[in-house]
């Protein structure tokens, strides 16, 4: 009964994601176990990344990448004739950044790229044009880091 009542409320809160995102935070908060943050552990950064290999290399499995099947490359979606860019509306973008927000992967604090919306601007709508106009994106552009989210087990619902 116990199991049946959390898989309905986990159902609800699923449901409601789109109504009452901090609703599904909040429940999702609540099943994390508190951990000291990487930070208070070490404060050498190789130590910290020899902390995350030993970890991820030990949740996650090696897959076969020689069985991943190819896709063809369909668009089926209106083509982009013309967006118009100007450095103003880049530095419109920019001043909207949310500092709060964690750091980029290169580590560049969101508030040094708000700070410099207005020097930055050009440039940045510089790049955006050339790169509309040629039909690519710097190499840089296409490198991402992905951070994996580890799962816990099949009994989620022991708090309840």
């Amino acid at each position: 009964m116990t199991r049946n009542l959390c898989r309905e409320f986990e159902k609800d809160i699923a449901k409601n994601i789109e109504t009452d995102p901090k609703g599904f935070w909040r429940y999702t908060n609540s099943k994390l176990k508190s951990r000291p943050k990487l930070s208070e552990l070490t404060h050498d950064d190789n130590e910290k990344a020899e902390l995350l290999i030993k970890f991820f290399t030990g949740v996650f499995t090696q897959e076969d990448t020689n069985k991943i099947p190819k896709l063809d490359a369909i668009h089926t979606g209106i083509p982009l004739t013309h967006i118009e860019i100007t450095s103003e509306k880049v530095e419109k973008k920019l001043l909207k950044v949310k500092v709060t927000k964690l750091l980029w992967p290169d580590g560049f604090r969101l508030r040094i790229l708000k700070k410099t919306a207005s020097s930055i601007c050009l440039p940045l709508s510089t790049i955006y044009i050339k790169s509309m106009a040629e039909g690519e994106v710097p190499s840089t552009w296409k490198e991402s880091n992905i951070t994996p989210i580890h799962k816990k087990g099949a009994n989620r619902c022991r708090k309840l």
